[in-house]
């Protein structure tokens, strides 16, 4: 039934319906339609988490929340000092991008690579879901770590990784983000991965979304409380890519050649950051009933040059279009790998599938590696016998024409 279902999540785009929908006499059937098929998705996605995360894998229930400790009071010696300015910059200087040289990375490990934890906003936390103000909201820091390669050059190209966790948990010290951050910093690139707000904090979400979220979720609460729980999630990784666009000085960044990443629910969110305008996911809530939208750096913009997805899928980028009427995927988006195992129970392969063909439908660049017979996280999987991490650092210089020495 999910399968079935499933082909409209690909065919439910302005171009695809021989009739447009907004012209259609079967509109409000095509709406339910799409509820019942992201609905399944939700189910998917939300019953399981990611399978990173240990504690949904054995016990089945939801993962603890991140560190008690929102901002650790101090560092170890091998970590710099954080480099969050008090007054957030302006959109990157011309300086920062080395008149638009090609950044040039290296073949192999070569720099000893510093880690540092900065704040790069807030986001509101409430006791529920329901009369969300801004007198109800705790102001929440939201962290990342940043990857720097020691003594590398300027005009560094960026690496942003999101981890899973289907919105219940995970966090962005996570083995395997680590362990690509590494590599990409260490090869010239600066890497960053990102703690944002999870089903347990509650992020402030617009009526329109309260309202969908509760249609398609049924009355489950799980449901309701993971789906409610991508839109700040979003907001707050659209947050953080601004953040660190807007310290490429300090950072000697080119923010030209920016690639995301994402694994489950970083997957999804990884396309979101890729394919949206920039008001999505930020301008639909104003800070009459969210303050800490002031910290979001909303005049800072950015341009992603490669997603990479790992079993996720485009369903927060298709609410955008039920909710708000806002649809996406055209032929500038960015350059697009995606990886997906054939007998993923949690995100079903189907998803990749309709990702893969939205992509050629609009002649976006993109490659699809199915891992055939893999589950959900497939991090072990050999792609022509090379590691994910290996593979995802050759797209990422193909897709961006990089120097590699």
């Amino acid at each position: 039934m999910f399968i079935v279902l499933s082909n409209l999540t690909v065919n439910d785009r302005r171009c695809d319906y021989p009739i447009p929908l907004s012209r259609s006499p079967y509109r409000e059937c095509f709406n339910l339609l799409r509820l019942a098929v992201l609905c399944f998705v939700f189910l998917a996605i939300l019953s399981c988490g990611d399978n990173d995360n240990e504690q949904v894998r054995e016990l089945g229930h939801e993962p603890s929340a991140l560190s008690e400790t929102a901002v650790p009071e101090s560092r170890n010696s091998n970590e710099i000092p954080s480099k969050r300015s008090s007054v957030p910059s302006a959109v990157a200087s011309p300086a920062s991008k080395a008149s638009n040289a090609v950044p040039v990375v290296r073949a192999t490990e070569t720099y000893d690579v510093v880690k540092s934890t900065s704040i790069y906003g807030q986001g509101l936390t409430h006791e529920s879901w329901g009369k969300q103000t801004a007198m109800s909201g705790l102001p929440m820091d939201l962290l990342l770590d940043v990857y720097e390669p020691i003594d590398a050059p300027p005009n560094r190209p960026l690496f942003v990784f999101i981890h899973g966790g289907g919105f219940l948990g995970g966090a962005r010290d996570e083995k395997n983000m680590v362990e690509f951050c590494q590599f990409f910093a260490s090869r010239g690139f600066i890497a960053a991965s990102l703690d944002y707000r999870l089903a347990k904090d509650r992020g402030t979400v617009p009526p329109e979304w309260a309202t969908y979220v509760k249609a398609l979720t049924l009355g489950n609460e799980r449901m309701q409380t993971s789906g409610m729980a991508i839109y700040p999630a979003a907001r707050d990784v659209k947050t953080a890519i601004r953040w660190l666009v807007s310290e490429a000085d300090i950072y000697e960044l080119n923010t030209d050649f920016l690639t995301v990443a994402g694994s489950s629910a970083g997957g999804i969110l990884a396309i979101t950051a890729g394919v949206t305008s920039p008001d999505d996911y930020r301008d639909e809530l104003d800070m009459s009933v969210d303050p800490t939208l002031s910290s979001v750096n909303a005049d800072v913009s950015f341009e992603v040059s490669t997603v990479l997805d790992f079993w996720g899928s485009n369903i927060a980028v298709h609410a955008l279009g039920v909710v708000w009427n806002r649809w996406h995927f055209d032929a500038d988006d960015p350059a697009l790998m995606i990886v997906h195992g054939t007998e993923d129970q949690v995100v079903p392969f189907k998803e990749a599938e309709n990702l893969a063909h939205i992509y050629t439908q609009t002649g976006a660049p993109f490659v699809f590696h199915r891992l055939e017979g893999v589950g959900h996280s497939g991090w072990d999987t050999l792609i022509d016998g090379k590691r994910l991490v290996e593979t995802s650092f050759d797209y990422v210089v193909e897709t961006q024409g990089l120097r590699v020495e």
